[in-house]
This record gives C-alpha cells, structure tokens and sequence, in this order.
C-alpha cells in the first residue's frame, strides 16, 4: 500500500496487513464507508482479492482507503449519495452516465448513487463518500456565494498541479487531524468545494467583499470565546462573513499570518499564562484541554517550540 494511504488506514485502525478475500468480503467492508451501498453483481466473486482497505464514517462523510488487486463490479446506492474517488495508484474504468477511463494521480471521478459499472487493475485509492447539502452550505461561505455553481453530474474532474499536491498531502493531513474530527471533517468538504469548482487563480483574486476591521474584529472575538473549541474554517469565515481568500488576506495584511495561525499563538500564550498562574494545581493536560489541544505530545512540542521551554518547567511544585 502507498505510505499516504496506509498512514491514514492506520491512523483510523484499518488494516495493517494485506490479507486474502473474497469480493463478497470486500464489498461488506465497503458499506461501512459508504453507507447505503447496494448489494452489486459481482463479476469475479469467486476469485479471491489482495486487500487491505478499511471504511469508517467521520460525521456525514464516509471513506475508504487502502489497497485491492484488479476487480469489476456493479452497483449503487439505496438513496441519494455523491462520491469522489482519488485515484493514486492503478487504472479505473467506470461508466456511469458516460465512460470514463481515470488514471493515477490525474484527475477524480466524480459518482452519484445511480448503478455504475467499474473495472480497476490493482489498485490505491481514497473514496470519499458526501453530503450535497452540505458540500453547498460550505461552498456559500467559502465562495460568499448564495447559489454556487457546482456540477454535480457524474463526470472526470482534471488535476491542476496545485490539486495533484493536495491529493497527494491529503491521507497524511487526514491522518494528522485523527483526534479532531470536526476539523478532519471541514478539512474534506473544503477540499471537495475546491476540486469540483476550480477555484483558479484568476476567480480568488476577485474578492465578493471588501475584508475590512469589523470582519476581522469579529473573527477574533469569536476565536477567543470558542477558546476550548475545536475550530473549523468554515464556522470563523462564516462569523466574518468574508469568503476564504478574503478572510486569509485581511488576516495577513493586520496579523502577518493566517486565522488558524492566529489562533494557535492565542492558545499557546493562553496556555503559557495559565500554567505561571496556576502553580501546583491543575495538571498539565487540563490547561492544554482548557485551550484546545487535545495531544500532550503536540502541545508539547508546539510550546516548547514557541517558548523555548516544557510546560512542565513552569509548574511550580
């Protein structure tokens, strides 16, 4: 299996081995990630597959990832579902309402529920299983569109280098985001408006509004009530009501960094505060919590690198 994807199986405690199984096997495991999956006429159930894939659900989104050799099947879904499927390593045919023929690393195939015929060689790959309405809801405050334009027919979507990078830097950022699945959750609906509108170059420059002080003043204040929370981007450029890039270039222009970096230095001189004020009471993990940080060793880390020090050289005994 590709590093990225068996980073990311183990991280949501998939399989670590290959094993041997049957399509009929195999398509079980899939329900998991893709709730609703319909009982397919398999072409080769009696041949047995290389597996090593794993599904699991993170709030309204379903995912598999992982490995299995050459397979052709049918099937659909028992209600309305859209997936995306990123292809690393193997070739898909797949025909849906139209034939297409995907390759590694080049563009994604783009489902909705209706029955769809597919043949891969041995293959890697990330389905991702998703809401419309939700995929909408963030598209309007990313975009600051009422009505965002997204197809959502089945089709081929092409990679632009800066969409092959984020495919490829996806499993891992997934990986790394184990621990805040509201977050791992934004983190994908995010990169789903990105792909199926193609946001260029040319569309960010256009700002829909003009990022101002209030928008910024507002973003903050609702940064720091939530203090304890965990953030998505989504939910701040929504308090701003400014779209992505606007909310990012108000941020860089006042600040010199990101929301999100913001944040993160808010949290950890909170955190510094807390753990001089404290003295003996309240252990370490508490505080970290009180401000976010739900991994002592990434707290840690972020700290030390930050205040040149451990938290637990400022805790008095």
């Amino acid at each position: 299996m590709r590093s990225e994807l068996k980073n990311l199986v183990s991280a949501y405690g998939g399989a670590q081995q290959d094993s041997v199984w049957n399509v009929y096997d195999l398509f079980d495991h899939l329900k998991v990630g893709f709730p609703g999956l319909l009982d397919l006429e398999r072409g080769k159930a009696h041949e047995p597959l290389k597996y090593a894939m794993h599904g699991w659900q993170i709030g309204s989104l379903g995912l598999v990832a992982g490995e299995h050799s050459a397979l052709q099947a049918k099937g659909g879904f028992d209600h309305s579902g859209l997936s995306v499927n990123l292809i690393f390593e193997g070739r898909h045919i797949i025909h849906q309402t139209e034939l297409i023929d995907a390759r590694p690393l080049q563009g994604a195939v783009l489902l909705n529920g209706e029955p769809a015929w597919v043949r891969t060689d041995h293959t890697n790959s990330l389905g991702i299983y998703f809401s419309p309405e939700r995929l909408i809801r963030v598209a309007q405050i990313m975009l600051s569109e009422e009505t965002p334009q997204i197809d959502l027919r089945p089709r081929y979507v092409a990679f632009s280098g800066n969409t092959r990078r984020a495919v490829e830097q996806l499993p891992n950022l997934l990986a790394a985001l184990k621990l805040y699945p509201n977050d791992a959750e934004d983190t994908i609906y995010r990169f789903l408006v990105r792909l199926l509108t193609d946001i260029s170059p040319a569309r960010k420059s256009v700002s829909r509004r003009v990022a101002n002080r209030e928008s910024v003043d507002r973003a903050c204040a609702f940064m720091r009530q939530q203090i304890g929370e965990d953030l998505t981007m989504t939910e701040i450029e929504q308090i701003a009501g400014l779209s992505e890039r606007s909310l990012q270039l108000a941020f860089k222009a006042r600040f010199g960094c990101s929301p999100k970096a913001w944040l993160l230095q808010l949290r950890l001189e909170l955190a510094f505060e807390a753990l001089i004020c404290s003295g003996a009471a309240g252990a370490i993990h508490e505080i970290a919590n009180q401000f976010g940080f739900r991994h002592m060793g990434r707290f840690s880390h972020l700290f030390r690198a930050r205040f040149g020090v451990n938290p637990s050289a400022l805790k008095i005994h």
